[in-house]
């Protein structure tokens, strides 16, 4: 399910807030040791053309995980906020930070090839070893990977055209 419509959210402390003038892909659960490392695993993804920084620019910091995305989190309170691939046409917003209610629901797990030992995928979402753009998973991820995923049930959505992160005032 795609949702469109005007959604804001932020960091803890505040002091950043953002909304998105767009529509918005259902939650996909990331088991990547990136994501897991920073504190959130549960993204939202959004057309970059859609997304614009309403206050706190001066509070953003990012930090470039790999040669192929940066992470966005607040310099006051430290909240994760986001991750921009560097060549791809959306970013990927925490969940954790969007208001309520958002109307979305969660669709896939992704880099379930990463996950912990401590954790147990036990849902009926379909599971990734990697990124979802690979299409449906398969028998053989399913049972490697110990998912209980229903037979194939769709492929991935394409990704929403994009431009720059926009910043519509400064702090």
């Amino acid at each position: 399910m795609v949702t469109i419509a005007t959604h804001t959210g932020g960091c803890l402390c505040g002091a950043v807030r953002y909304a998105i003038h767009g529509p918005m892909r259902d939650v996909v659960v990331c088991h990547c040791t990136q994501c897991r490392r920073q504190g959130s695993t549960v993204t939202v993804g959004v057309a970059r053309e859609d997304f614009v920084l309403v206050c706190g620019a001066k509070q953003v910091r990012e930090f470039e995980s790999s040669p192929v995305a940066r992470r966005t989190f607040c310099g006051a309170c430290g909240s994760a906020l986001f991750w921009t691939p560097v060549q791809e046409s959306f970013i990927a917003i925490f969940a954790g930070t969007l208001d309520q209610p958002t109307g979305l629901r969660t669709a896939a797990h992704i880099f379930s090839g990463e996950k912990p030992d401590y954790e147990t995928i036990a849902d009926e979402l379909p599971c990734y070893a990697g990124a979802m753009s690979g299409g449906s998973p398969t028998a053989e991820t399913r049972d490697r990977l110990d998912c209980a995923i229903p037979r194939a049930r769709r492929s991935s959505p394409t990704e929403p055209p994009l431009g720059q992160v926009r910043v519509r005032s400064e702090d």
